[in-house]
């Protein structure tokens, strides 16, 4: 699989991304949407990712919480800093779908080479990073093999039930400089 988009795709999801904040969805009433992959982000990188997850079958459903869908740049890249040239790699993926393991680390190891692509490559981006809980062992064997790194741990930072637990951060530097 190549998760690569050229130009031409990149500019028809752009286009489609353009229409589509023209016209603005309002919610009448609660409804369930079933879809294999959640990107949380309606910018440009998160329409790749979500255009990469299509091309191998899955069922893609894009959220942006703001009203500005087509964002400002890359996308399940958040928090970008320009100065510092650095972003945070956000992740959803549908609970279902996350219980087949092998599956999972394809599908996660595909969106990390395009965030990166559009990172390093594109953006010019110095250095990505991720914050994950560090019960989600599964996730992080993926960000191992992929080559994060494990850079800090940030004890017991978040509370999920009645349970503390620990923050991993884990980044990448660009090969490119």
């Amino acid at each position: 699989m190549n998760p690569n988009l050229n130009r031409r795709d990149f500019i028809r999801a752009g286009t489609l991304v353009s229409l589509g904040a023209l016209l603005p969805l309002r919610a009448t009433e609660p409804r369930t949407l079933t879809a294999d992959v959640c990107v949380y982000a309606g910018n440009a990188a998160g329409l790749a990712a979500a255009v990469a997850a299509a091309r191998e079958g899955c069922r893609v459903l894009v959220i942006e919480p703001s009203r500005w869908l087509g964002g400002m740049t890359g996308g399940g890249l958040v928090h970008i800093d320009w100065e510092h040239r650095r972003a945070e790699i956000s992740f959803l993926l549908d609970d279902a779908r996350a219980g087949d393991d092998a599956r999972y680390a394809k599908e996660f190891l595909a969106f990390l080479q395009l965030v990166r692509q559009l990172g390093f490559d594109d953006l010019k981006l110095h250095r990505l990073f991720t914050e994950t809980y560090a019960m989600r062992t599964h996730h992080i064997s993926v960000y191992d093999s992929f080559g994060l790194q494990l850079e800090g741990v940030l004890r017991d930072h978040v509370r999920i039930g009645d349970k503390y637990v620990h923050s991993l951060i884990h980044g990448i530097i660009a090969s490119h400089e």
